[in-house]
């Protein structure tokens, strides 16, 4: 809980006698799609045999569904899943590009939409956008203002889909409550997810369930000792608010590709780094997409910048952000990059052999820290 100190335990085998040796597949077809990830890719979508789709295409758009389309609405469906408040995520090439949520001011679902998609307009053209929420005429009437391949809600309301209709390619989907998955560590949760590989090769594993519920579940104070057994503490405890920012932050990196790096404030996302292959170059591609979006919002040539060097010419738009990490920061050169642009704090798994001197980088820069217990890698 927030405000304990405490050893991290990680669980080096899990049980996995909850899955079985042998697994026989029945599958019946559902849809025949216009292509798969690429047009000359043949492909059709199928459910387990005897089990219906839990979707449903009220609106097919110009060729119906393909692999991308399916692919960035589960993957949207399944991200919304972790949040209660109404929230909307915006999704290209199977993660978010924004993710907001009610705040303050931010309560209508058009607004919320808005504040998501324009965190990172350019990569919302052409996006799926998922509602948790029954979608509205207001938001359908602004996000029919963009090219959208997709729009997935657990409802729309009268008057919806005539809006939708005026709009020749894209496709709508009604979801079951996705509020309704099972998602915590606690939850009972008989599904097996496979991923086909080559080779004739299938992987089977557990889907990922995470232990945070709320802001009260991350860990707010740490003390740790390096190898000479001298010990530190962080000097500064996350307020609430913080807290939440953190929570929220966390949950959006479920469904961004590893290495993840998420940076939000006000309960909507600034910038996403995903799919790196070391942490750092995470880091400095998110903060570069934050720059660039701020620069081309109040007419600053960022081609003149000089890299990350530079980047202290502007106003910082990360000033006072929370950034999520979904591994440990192996070393403190992650906390010094975010720092330089006003980061103020962090939530990270730890257990790194390097954690004393993460926390000793948090507390020379007067930043704060949360600890999530468990990483939330995606290789997909």
């Amino acid at each position: 809980m927030a405000g304990e100190n405490r050893t991290l335990q990680y669980r080096e085998k899990m049980d996995s006698s909850s899955i079985p040796n042998n697994i026989i597949l029945n599958l019946t077809q559902i849809e025949e799609l216009r292509y798969g990830e690429n047009p000359g890719q043949a492909a059709k979508f199928f459910v387990e045999s005897g089990k219906k789709s839990s979707f449903e295409v009220i609106k097919s758009g110009k060729g119906g569904m393909s692999a991308t389309n399916w692919l960035d609405v589960c993957r949207g469906y399944d991200l919304l899943k972790h949040f209660d408040d109404s929230s909307v995520a915006v999704m290209k090439h199977g993660v978010p590009s924004g993710v907001a949520s009610e705040y303050t001011d931010r309560t209508s679902q058009r607004d919320i939409y808005v504040a998501s998609r324009n965190c990172d307009i350019r990569s919302a053209f052409g996006s799926v956008v998922a509602f948790n929420k029954p979608l509205t005429v207001e938001a359908a009437n602004e996000l029919s203002k963009y090219f959208i391949e997709a729009v997935l809600a657990p409802e729309f309301e009268e008057g919806v889909l005539g809006i939708l209709t005026k709009k020749a390619d894209i496709r709508a989907i009604i979801t079951p409550n996705s509020s309704n998955l099972p998602k915590y560590e606690e939850d009972e949760d008989d599904r097996i997810f496979l991923t086909t590989l080559p080779g004739g090769l299938i992987l089977a594993q557990k889907p990922y369930m995470t232990g945070i519920k709320t802001h009260n579940d991350i860990q707010n104070s740490y003390e740790i000792a390096n190898s000479d057994g001298h010990s530190i503490s962080l000097i500064k405890s996350a307020n609430e608010e913080q807290l939440k920012e953190m929570e929220f932050a966390w949950k959006v990196n479920f469904g961004v590709r590893s290495n993840g790096i998420v940076f939000t404030k006000d309960r909507k996302t600034l910038a996403i780094g995903t799919g790196e292959q070391e942490r750092v170059g995470a880091v400095e591609q998110a903060i570069v997409k934050a720059y660039q979006k701020h620069a081309s919002l109040h007419n600053i040539d960022f081609n003149s910048l000089n890299g990350i060097s530079d980047l202290e010419k502007i106003i910082s738009p990360l000033q006072g952000s929370i950034c999520s990490s979904d591994a440990f920061f192996p070393k403190p050169d992650s906390i010094e990059t975010m720092a330089r642009v006003g980061v103020a704090g962090v939530i990270q798994p730890g257990g790194s052999k390097g954690d004393y001197s993460i926390v000793k980088a948090i507390n020379e820069n007067n930043m704060v820290l949360g600890l999530s217990d468990k990483r939330c890698f995606g290789h997909f």
